[in-house]
């Protein structure tokens, strides 16, 4: 599964890449988990690779963050939860549990790449089903709502956190909606005659 995001701060581009290899029997976790950053100012690029244990490398322009090459316990990736929710969403973990964040808000926070406590609630209403998930020590709240019979469509999210510090904190919020969908076998879509389908999309 491919996430993109391409935005401007000002005059600065930011263009962020994330991707996540997971079996679609839905009995264990993700093979690989990518992601890449290209902004104003530089390059990042990060993957976590499923063996005895994680074993993630980052590499950043960044001098601070520089290279990063190390190992965290198997425990629960957010990355992987969009494939969890598609394949099988009333399997999702629930309750207290601990959870690597995911990769993409890791880089543009700037927080230490380790596992962190995590709650999640699973709720259904009117044939949708909502994902909660609370990162008490990031202040930060993830909400991803999709139906609730096959195929699980993703119908939005809301990803809130706590920007700043002190009392100049603010609570940045990121939300998405579902424009359209369109079953048509896009891997063969790539000239330019196609492109009128991303205005079809909405995009």
């Amino acid at each position: 599964l491919n996430r993109t995001k391409k935005y401007l701060t000002g005059i600065y581009p930011y263009s962020l890449m994330s991707s996540s290899f997971y079996p679609v029997h839905d009995d264990q976790q993700a093979l690989k988990i990518t992601f890449s950053a290209q902004e104003w100012c530089g390059q990042v690029f990060a993957q976590i690779n499923n063996r005895k244990k994680f074993k993630i490398k980052s590499f950043s322009y960044f001098e601070s963050e520089g290279d990063i090459d190390i190992e965290l316990e198997k425990n629960v990736l957010e990355n992987e939860l969009w494939n969890r929710i598609r394949i099988n969403p009333f399997d999702l973990p629930i309750g207290e549990f601990k959870m690597i964040p995911d990769l993409e808000y890791i880089r543009m926070t700037h927080k230490e790449l380790a596992t962190y406590n995590a709650i999640a609630s699973l709720t259904n209403n009117d044939g949708f089903g909502t994902y909660r998930l609370t990162y008490p020590e990031l202040d930060r709240t993830l909400e991803i709502k999709f139906e609730s019979s096959f195929p699980y469509t993703i119908e939005s999210w809301t990803d809130s956190f706590k920007s700043g510090f002190g009392s100049k904190a603010q609570t940045m919020t990121s939300k998405a909606t579902k424009i359209k969908t369109l079953n048509t076998p896009y891997w063969r879509q790539n000239r330019n005659n196609d492109i009128f389908l991303r205005d079809t999309l909405g995009l």
